[in-house]
């Protein structure tokens, strides 16, 4: 898995505090704990979208999506052919 985080362009880091790219080749799937990190995000799927699990269920993320603060964790699988910003 590749993860590349950058920094916005001048007069944007007030309001971004990055800009992040994962790209998966691994052919395994992977399952990630994610915790609370108190940032919200704007996430575009270019590649296969995750599978997530907020409670006792796998679904397949959005292709894109807007996601708050969360308050608790959640798990997440990757797949192989993923790809975010």
């Amino acid at each position: 898995m590749i993860f590349k985080r950058v920094n916005p362009g001048a007069g944007l880091e007030k309001i971004i505090d990055c800009y992040w790219i994962i790209e998966n080749e691994d052919p395994t799937h992977h399952q990630q704990k994610i915790i609370p990190d108190g940032f919200c995000e704007l996430i575009f799927h270019y590649g296969d979208p995750y599978r997530i699990r907020l409670t006792n269920t796998w679904e397949q993320q959005s292709i894109h999506l807007l996601a708050g603060q969360i308050s608790r964790y959640f798990w997440l699988c990757t797949i192989p052919g993923q790809s975010s910003f």
